[in-house]
């Protein structure tokens, strides 16, 4: 896996954190998507790791 530097103002609305776009598109994420994510601490820094969620498809 690459590492890509990208810089960014992360912001709340309300309960809500915002990330900025570049970020999204750099995790082919987009608003709305389910995500999950993980914090651990590496070398005395927390680091979270963040994966889209698989949609679940009923069978209706």
């Amino acid at each position: 896996m690459s590492e890509k530097g990208i810089e960014g103002i992360v912001t709340t609305w309300g309960t809500r954190l915002q990330v900025p776009a570049a970020v999204l598109r750099a995790l082919g994420l987009g608003a709305g998507d389910r995500v999950e994510w993980m914090i651990r601490e590496e070398d005395g820094k927390r680091v979270a790791i963040l994966r889209k969620k698989e949609e679940v498809k009923s069978g209706k």
